[in-house]
């Protein structure tokens, strides 16, 4: 997930995207890269130049460079730490055995392909292919019609969804990685909290909700992208065509397509609203996902093979919650915590 952007003046050149506490990081990150593709390249350090640089929610700065003369666009990444290093080589890995699948050989979304891995002062680091387009997060604030976007978005993601899609039953294999493991961390989580009691109990009812939603179920499995937001489409400024997807550090194949849907809507009110996601979260288990997110119950039931749209919210909920938990700027954060975590989990 993106970081909101900063000004600096020590950079006039570049957006940095990061709390003022990662700024030499992201000073060293912009020197840095384009003597890396200089050197990749065989040309003069001279000819590339660092225009913009952002640090993201797994502590990696991402530093797009372009060449002078021809203005091509490449990405490199540079994580600061063993977290930032394995979520760079997560995606190199899915992007990978995307790129090999043959079922996704007409999907015509542009991905940021990995193109160079290496070390740098000790660091590992990636380079990948620019993906054009701005982000959707940004038009979503601008426009008065944002289901445009957003269902270019949904048909967009559902091409990968319905090609790589198969039909399995949810036996207690998926029951264990789906609701036991991720539950199991949340429980762990509620014991350092004052509610105590109240959150293990609400864990416990969570855990009875999705198993007995779940199980048994016959239900479609595909390759999901995992954090699919409006900071991760990418679309032209003038229209709603999408031009790429970025970021899929998060992604997973033999995964429920309700995942990326109910993200990437109910992350878009959040963006709107400039709400945490917990907030839409309650909203959604008080009123309704489709009067939420504005989106029909007919559709939504597609999404969720007929699941109840509480126990996919909530299954939804769980896994992104739990992705997040433990990592930079998440674990530490008693906001994020309290309103993301602890506050949906006592309206279970």
């Amino acid at each position: 997930m993106s970081a909101v952007r900063v000004a600096s003046h020590s950079l006039p050149l570049l957006r940095v995207a990061a709390h003022v506490r990662h700024l030499p990081k992201l000073q060293w990150a912009a020197r840095t890269a384009p003597r890396v593709l200089a050197g990749l390249e065989g040309t003069r350090e001279a000819e590339w130049r660092a225009e913009a640089v952002a640090w993201t929610g797994t502590s990696v700065a991402v530093v797009m460079v372009v060449h002078r003369s021809d203005s091509r666009r490449l990405v490199v990444k540079i994580p600061a730490t063993a977290e930032g290093s394995v979520s760079l080589k997560r995606q190199a890995l899915a992007l990978s055995a995307i790129a090999r699948d043959p079922r996704l050989g007409d999907w015509e979304a542009a991905l940021p392909w990995t193109v160079h891995e290496a070390v740098v002062a000790g660091r590992y680091y990636c380079v990948e292919e620019a993906v054009p387009g701005v982000q959707t997060a940004r038009l979503l604030l601008r426009s008065g019609h944002p289901s445009a976007l957003l269902d270019a978005s949904a048909r967009i993601i559902n091409g990968l969804h319905s090609r790589t899609s198969r039909e399995r039953r949810v036996d207690d294999t998926a029951i264990e990685a789906w609701v036991m493991r991720p539950l199991r961390r949340l429980q762990r989580f509620a014991l350092t909290r004052r509610r105590c009691p109240e959150l293990l109990a609400s864990a416990e009812r969570l855990g009875d909700e999705l198993t007995g939603s779940f199980l048994g179920r016959t239900m479609r499995l595909s390759w999901i992208h995992g954090d699919y937001w409006a900071g991760n489409v990418l679309a032209w400024s003038a229209g709603a065509r999408i031009t790429g997807i970025i970021d899929w550090d998060q992604a997973e194949s033999e995964q429920l397509r309700l995942h990326d849907l109910l993200h990437l809507y109910l992350y878009a009110r959040c963006v709107r609203r400039a709400e945490e996601l917990g907030t839409i979260v309650i909203e959604a288990l008080r009123d309704g996902v489709p009067e939420v997110i504005g989106v029909p119950a007919g559709v939504i039931d597609g999404w969720t093979d007929g699941v109840a749209c509480r126990s996919s919210l909530l299954l939804y909920w769980l896994r992104h919650v739990t992705l997040f938990l433990d990592s930079d700027g998440h674990r530490d954060n008693r906001s994020w915590l309290q309103n993301n975590v602890e506050k949906v989990l006592l309206h279970v």
